[in-house]
This record gives structure tokens, sequence and C-alpha cells, in this order.
């Protein structure tokens, strides 16, 4: 269970970018006569998760002392994976900045996950990855006559909305439906609280060197109660299957697959199946 340090991790990358903005501001007061940003805490500043669409909203309250209104500020938002590929670029709305006054400014990002590659989209939420990302301020001032664009990078690594997923191989047991064996698959995922009341599909088949013997799947809704516990998932074995192992040892494979908004991710085991059943 990671809830701890991912919620860190959230909060630290959203204050960054606020740090990065104070940094990026650090100069404007040499031209403007004043400006005092204040920085949100870390409970202020978050990912959420809207259907398919991340946000991340940091709000920041500024004051310009100077002489001049800071017309048309703005945050852009790059973001590259290891190999450069474009996960997000997106820039916050602007906002006018008067002279003499504080205003509050709704840093505000998004990243649609429907947008993405199939190999990003499966970081994003199955496999987590280290991002590179670029953040740049731009704004006018002195009644737009000038104009002011300066930019940062860092890195940002991010925890998939999915983060553990295993089959536990010591509590796999089977019963009997009429002659058909069924077996049932005992499996963990833990999640982000993101994606808590969302639906993700689960799939397990068994199957031998030869055929898949039998096939099981089940919608499930991911809650705080269930998180990281154990569930269940019954395989119902096909009627040639279930004669056959009855009086059969033999190495079997079992597959634990799960599909969540376009992405998917699979683990799979070895087990022994030991006949004659009882």
């Amino acid at each position: 269970m990671r809830w701890g340090l991912l919620a860190v991790r959230l909060g630290i990358i959203a204050v960054n970018i606020v740090i990065a903005l104070i940094i990026i501001l650090a100069v404007i007061p040499l031209a403007t006569g004043g400006l005092d940003v204040d920085v949100p805490s870390s409970n202020e500043s978050s990912w959420t998760l809207d259907g398919q669409v991340l946000h991340l909203s940091a709000p920041v309250s500024v004051h310009n002392g100077g002489f001049y209104d800071i017309e048309d500020f703005s945050l852009r938002m790059q973001v590259v994976d290891e190999s450069g590929n474009e996960i997000m670029d997106d820039r916050s709305i602007p906002a006018n900045l008067r002279a003499g006054r504080t205003t509050d400014v709704p840093l505000q990002l998004s990243l649609d996950i429907r947008n993405v590659s199939q190999e990003a989209k499966r970081k994003i939420v199955f496999e987590g990855a280290s991002y590179n990302i670029s953040l740049s301020i731009e704004a006018h001032y002195i009644m737009k006559l000038m104009k002011l664009g300066i930019a940062v990078e860092d890195e940002m690594r991010w925890d998939p909305l999915i983060n553990e997923y295993r089959i536990d191989q010591s509590q796999i047991r089977y019963e009997y439906n009429g002659s058909q064996i069924v077996m049932i698959v005992p499996y963990y995922i833990s999640t982000s609280q993101m994606v808590y009341g969302y639906e993700i599909n689960v799939t397990s088949e068994l199957r031998n060197s030869t055929s898949m013997l039998g096939e099981g799947s089940n919608q499930v809704t991911l809650n705080s109660s269930l998180n990281g516990k154990l569930r269940e998932l019954p395989v119902v074995l096909s009627q040639e299957a279930s004669i056959w192992l009855a009086t059969h040892s033999e190495a079997l494979t079992m597959d634990l697959r799960l599909d969540f908004m376009g992405a998917n991710a699979e683990e799979s085991i070895q087990y022994y199946w030991n006949a004659p059943i009882p």
C-alpha cells in the first residue's frame, strides 16, 4: 500500500509548479516595482480525475505592487516521456494582475487520457513513468509594450492509477458446479483514490500448453473498502477440461487481465494441478 507516498508525490508536483512560479516571477519586480506570491499548501493543490481527464489545479494569490498592470499572465505545461513523445501540452486561462491589487489566479491544467498513445495510456494507468516537464510563464506589462516569456524544466515521477495487481497463488481453490470444475482465482487490486467509484473489467483464463480450459470475467467497482483486499473471480472450465483434469495432473498457466480506460495489463502465473480429484 502506497497511499501516503502517492498523496505526498501528487502534492509535491503541484507545489513544485508554484515554487517554479516564484523563481520565474522573481525577475519581474526589477521592472515593475514589486510582486508577492502566496504559495498554496499541499492539500490545496492536487491532481483530480473527471471521467478520463486528469486535472491539475494550484490556486495562487499574486499581489502586483508595481506601477503597471501585468496582463495575459498564463502558465504553460509541456510533458514528454523518456523517449521524447509528447504527453501533454496545456495552458492555463490568462489572467490580468492589476497594479496595486491582489489577484487570485487559479492555475488549472488538463490531460485527456483518451488523446494519448496506447503506450502512454498504459503508463498512466498501470505502470507509472518518469516525465520531463517544461513550465513556462507568459505575460505582458507596461501597457503591453513588453512581453515576458520564461521557462524552467524539471522531472516528474508519476504513480499509476492502478498501482498493484496480482494473483494470490496460495489462495487458489476449486469447486464443482454440476459436473464442471470451477477454479476460484483470488487476486488483489490497489489503486489511487482518484479512481474510487470507477469500474474495471477483470478477466482470468486457465490454459495448458495446447488450449484454453476456461475463462471468467467480471466488472469490479473500485472503492476504499476493497482496495488492496482479497477478491475472487470464478473461472468455469469446459466439460471436456473438467473430465480431463479429474484424472490427470498437469502444469497450467493462469492469467489475470485488467482493462481500464482503454489500457490493459496482465499477470500470468504457473499453477500445478494435482489429480485425481478426491
